[in-house]
């Protein structure tokens, strides 16, 4: 008998700790869904006209990137951009940091793969010229 009741007070015990850690897990995945997922975030189709995209380097580098196959055009996949302040995170057109200083886009392509670019890269990634034509 003294076996079943340390039996269940380890069973209480190890579900109380179960309970704790979800809470815990729960307030993480906000968090982390908050810092990804901003409340507030601008967005706009336009890339900024005081950046030329055939004048830099960043953007050569990501030409030249897309001509050699890494990065898939972007033709016909991108399902939807996002503007904000960057990140810190690396560009995946130049590989250059994008600063929090700088403006940050995103673009997922085909609903799973999310490509982060300066201003300048997403222009000579997407084709777009500087005046958003």
């Amino acid at each position: 008998m003294d076996t079943l009741s340390s039996l269940v007070d380890r069973s209480s015990d190890n579900i109380s700790r179960s309970r704790a850690l979800v809470a815990v897990s729960r307030g993480l995945v906000a968090r982390t869904r908050r810092a990804r997922w901003p409340r507030f975030s601008g967005g706009s189709d336009a890339v900024d006209p005081t950046t030329r995209a055939d004048g830099t380097a960043r953007a050569a580098r990501t030409a030249e990137k897309l001509r050699l196959g890494g990065l898939p055009p972007a033709e016909g996949v991108l399902a939807w951009r996002w503007v904000g302040a960057g990140m810190g995170r690396a560009c995946d057109g130049c590989a250059d940091r994008i600063a929090r200083t700088e403006r940050e886009l995103e673009a997922q392509l085909a609903g799973t793969l999310v490509f982060r670019f300066h201003v300048d890269c997403f222009a000579a990634w997407s084709n777009v010229e500087a005046d958003g034509h």
